[in-house]
């Protein structure tokens, strides 16, 4: 019984700390007038950066399946370089054709004061 409690404080911290984090950094952004975008990280550290093609992921190293590509390196250097991408491409006036869905429908804006 007291494992099942301690792993239970351990998910309510992280998602305390986690929660804490995305506001300071919405109300940083508020505060700054700079426009906080949430990216969902799913699938980030799994995306190829350079061609976006599902690659491997072993522990810390990713290696894109694409044969043209054949990136090899760091996967959170990857995951990095993924969200920095979609990031990029949200900022574009019309969005971006390296998005596979449209830019209203997943991508969360920080809410206006």
């Amino acid at each position: 019984m007291s494992q099942n409690l301690g792993s239970v404080v351990v998910v309510y911290l992280y998602y305390g700390i986690y929660n804490y984090c995305c506001y300071n950094l919405e109300y940083k952004g508020i505060k700054e007038g700079v426009e906080v975008i949430a990216i969902n990280p799913r699938y980030t550290s799994q995306t190829c950066h350079c061609c976006l093609h599902i690659g491997l992921r072993n522990n810390k190293s990713f290696k894109c399946s694409n044969k043209a590509c054949g990136w090899i390196g760091d996967a959170d250097l990857n995951g990095s370089s993924m969200i920095a991408l979609v990031g990029q491409s949200v900022m574009l006036p019309r969005g971006s054709n390296l998005l596979a869905c449209p830019l209203d429908s997943g991508l969360q804006k920080a809410r206006a004061v």
